[in-house]
């Protein structure tokens, strides 16, 4: 299974940390729904969120077509690719291809049992309770949606991780639904689970990216990303250029058709990983 994680102790660590909030829950539905936690500490959305407030709610707004409530932006979190949990493997990316070579959010700090404690319970919390019942998926994270505060009006789904099954992909389009004041967006490989025909409101923005195990599922005339070897590549292919944090995320953001990103994690590709994931 690929995941973060590539250590025993860090493991053993995260194991821990995982089962003791879960012991805590037990199979409360209540107590399983309170687990689930939304970022608010990202550096990149912090960064983002500033640079949408100096534009000003208002005109940013305009710019984007949605009426924002704030400015400021939480992600939901997930274990990237796949992870191990007392020797149990759990897969998370289940479009994902050749990306999971290069995959940032399997770099650097996301193998820190503290990166990967809390997006290993967000997903066995949302296991739990889609085996507790009915609708508990929906009215958790619709709950823990609506205990952000009015400042947040953005929420970025899958900064790591992404749509792993059908019924939590329904999920966030019901919540998303749920909460029209605020505006969700996400990237993905999921592309069996969310085809280019799903019907999305409004408020939920989907960007599909290249690199997966059905790019032939992907529009072109449709908001996507790929990854390019550099910026000048990106730019003479006609994209927009995605390695400035806040510009590629207010490009998702803005629904922008051709998103590109020049790799730049501290692997080392090969061309042959590049001409897979572009």
């Amino acid at each position: 299974m690929n995941g973060a994680i590539r250590s025993k102790a860090t493991q053993g660590k995260t194991d821990r940390a995982v089962d003791q909030r879960l012991a805590l829950a037990g199979n409360d539905p209540a107590k399983l729904a309170a687990l689930l936690t939304l970022s608010k500490s990202n550096a990149k959305l912090k960064m983002t969120g500033k640079a949408i407030k100096a534009i000003g709610l208002q005109e940013f707004s305009s710019q984007i077509g949605f009426p924002l409530r704030g400015h400021n932006i939480a992600a939901f979190n997930l274990p990237a690719g796949g992870y191990t949990l007392r020797g149990e493997s759990f897969k998370v990316c289940i479009g994902a291809g050749a990306c999971l070579a290069l995959c940032y959010a399997m770099q650097g700090r996301y193998g820190m049992s503290t990166s990967q404690a809390p997006r290993v319970v967000n997903h066995q919390t949302l296991l739990r309770l889609n085996g507790a019942y009915s609708n508990g998926v929906i009215k958790a994270l619709d709950g823990m949606v609506k205990r952000l505060g009015r400042s947040f009006g953005l929420v970025r789904l899958h900064d790591s991780g992404d749509f792993f099954a059908d019924w939590y992909a329904y999920a966030w389009l019901i919540v998303a639904r749920m909460n029209p004041d605020i505006l969700f967006y996400c990237y993905t490989k999921s592309h069996t689970i969310f085809p280019d025909h799903t019907t999305a409101p409004a408020n939920l923005r989907i960007v599909r990216s290249y690199g997966g195990k059905r790019d032939d599922l992907i529009d072109d005339d449709k908001p996507h990303a790929r990854i390019f070897e550099s910026v000048k590549a990106l730019k003479d292919a006609g994209y927009i250029n995605a390695n400035d944090e806040v510009d590629g995320e207010i490009a998702t953001i803005a629904g922008e058709q051709r998103i590109g990103l020049a790799y730049h994690g501290t692997r080392k590709p090969t061309p042959a990983q590049l001409r897979a994931v572009a």
